[in-house]
């Protein structure tokens, strides 16, 4: 470690990618942000990663994401083939040289029309203050206008660089003074510190919600005799504990995130004409994955017809594909698990798939357009598996995950993992990382507000630490037989380096 001159060392600051970019190329994208944290989760306290801190975007994407942010829109190849520049400016502000039919914000909501000066008529209300997050709320004006570094539709950098810094910037300074004042890895020893003795800085967190463990409790109604008097019913509740250390006094606190998946819809930007044909498969008919928290289910016998896969294939954490052939020559897509238990291709077929993409990777990936492959992935069929459920909270650092809205959730059926903010079907078409997954926010009619995932801390407002675990069958807990209408209960357990089983 490099020292300043007083001795103390020099502390390190990291950044997690923000979410809709095509860095990561989508399903690797929560495994990546899990990497930024050398596995553990979390950075404080963090022994592989001493003198660091750090701070979450993903929740502060490209407010306009879905609909451009006066990037250069690209021209149809029969255009580029007769010599005409390869991009084009999109219609934003006051630009005379742009071309209506290369915008995608076909209802001009993320900046007034160039001819009418007007908003669409189709645009969402703006959301009212009560719906920001407090710390993002003077922000508002800024997105409103299209602008959120002050200088409307111009995001030179693309979606990986979102141009809302400032609130990041502080999300940095509250981790920084959090290393400075206390911790196994902070710098606060040192009695010439100048925030060891600040009482406001003491009380904030300088991290999000960390998980720390989970109870889950399932009952078969048939068999009440076992019926915990602690749970208000017989269904099925699944608890999360998040590390009270950490949040230093703080509470937690629900974001503004839409867990109804019938709110949710991909947008229809691919349209099939002669240079711009439709991709196959098609793109999905709804948004099946989110940042928001996911519970995976499967049968209580390991299999179940209603839903593809099984407790294992609720275990992957991290996605990948091959290209191949079918029986018939026809393309197609094999799935595997690339992150968790099952089976997975030599190390030379996976190599020999990276430099297929590699190839292709400029025409497709950079411009993150994966019409220019002429073949995409399928969609993985286990997203299925997978289902949204909203937070109540309950005190003490707690929150119950809500089942009762999930239909397919019944005596057959058990959770068997849960994730908050790890995305893991957003292969093909860049829908599922995001907090925003409404159909109004995707199809450009209203605004991604930033601060719109699950959950975050109270007062410094910091959003929750993504995190994957694994439900597992607490054998001392477990009550009855096979069939007997037995209470059943278990508690998570994440992938190591990172714990969460307390």
């Amino acid at each position: 470690q490099e020292e300043e001159e007083d001795g103390q060392p020099l502390a390190a600051g990291i950044v997690t990618l923000a979410a809709g970019t095509s860095e990561g190329w989508g399903n690797h994208m929560a495994g990546i942000r899990w990497s930024q944290t050398a596995n553990y989760g979390v950075w404080e306290d963090n022994p592989y990663l001493p003198y660091t801190f750090g701070a979450h975007a993903y929740d502060l994407q490209e407010p306009w994401f879905f609909v451009g942010d006066g990037n250069p829109a690209p021209l149809p190849q029969d255009e580029v083939a007769e010599g005409k520049d390869d991009d084009y400016p999109c219609c934003f502000a006051a630009n005379p040289t742009c071309r209506g039919d290369l915008c995608p914000d076909q209802y001009n909501c993320s900046l007034p029309s160039f001819e009418t000066h007007r908003y669409g008529k189709e645009c969402a209300e703006w959301p009212p203050e009560s719906s920001w997050l407090q710390s993002l709320w003077p922000y508002s004006e800024l997105i409103r206008n299209n602008s959120p570094s002050q200088i409307p539709g111009n995001n030179f950098m693309g979606g990986i660089h979102p141009r809302l810094k400032r609130p990041l910037a502080k999300r940095l300074a509250l981790a920084a003074l959090n290393l400075y004042r206390g911790g196994s890895s902070s710098l606060s020893s040192s009695s010439s510190s100048p925030y060891s003795s600040s009482s406001s800085i003491k009380t904030l967190a300088g991290s999000g919600p960390t998980i720390a463990g989970c109870r889950y409790n399932y009952y078969n109604p048939s068999s009440l005799s076992s019926y915990n008097a602690e749970n208000a019913t017989a269904a099925p509740t699944l608890v999360l504990q998040f590390n009270l250390t950490l949040l230093r006094g703080e509470s937690l606190m629900l974001g503004s995130f839409d867990s109804n998946r019938s709110h949710w819809k991909p947008p229809a930007l691919w349209k099939n004409t002669k240079t711009n044909p439709a991709p196959s498969p098609p793109p999905p008919k709804e948004v099946f994955d989110s940042l928001g928290l996911m519970v995976c289910l499967s049968g209580k016998d390991n299999e179940d017809l209603l839903l593809p896969g099984n407790a294992s294939t609720c275990e992957c954490q991290t996605w990948d594909y091959m290209y191949v052939n079918d029986t018939h020559g026809d393309d197609a897509t094999f799935w595997y698990c690339a992150v968790g238990p099952g089976y997975k291709p030599t190390m030379e077929a996976i190599a020999s798939e990276r430099e297929r993409r590699h190839r292709l990777w400029k025409a497709t990936e950079v411009n993150n357009n994966p019409r220019l492959l002429r073949w995409v992935p399928s969609p993985n069929p286990f997203r299925e598996q997978w289902m949204p459920a909203p937070l109540r909270l309950i005190g003490g650092g707690k929150a119950v995950v809500n089942l009762s809205g999930i239909e397919s959730l019944n005596n057959s059926m058990l959770v068997r993992a849960v994730r908050l903010a790890w995305p893991l079907f957003d292969t093909p078409y860049i829908v599922g990382d995001t907090c925003c997954p409404s159909a109004l926010v995707q199809a450009g009619r209203a605004v991604c507000m930033p601060g719109s995932c699950a959950l975050y801390t109270d007062r410094s407002q910091l959003p929750a630490n993504p995190f994957f675990a694994v439900i597992e069958a607490d054998a001392e807990n477990m009550r009855g037989g096979e069939g007997g209408g037995a209470e059943g209960r278990g508690r998570c357990r994440c992938r190591a380096p990172q714990s969460c089983n307390e």
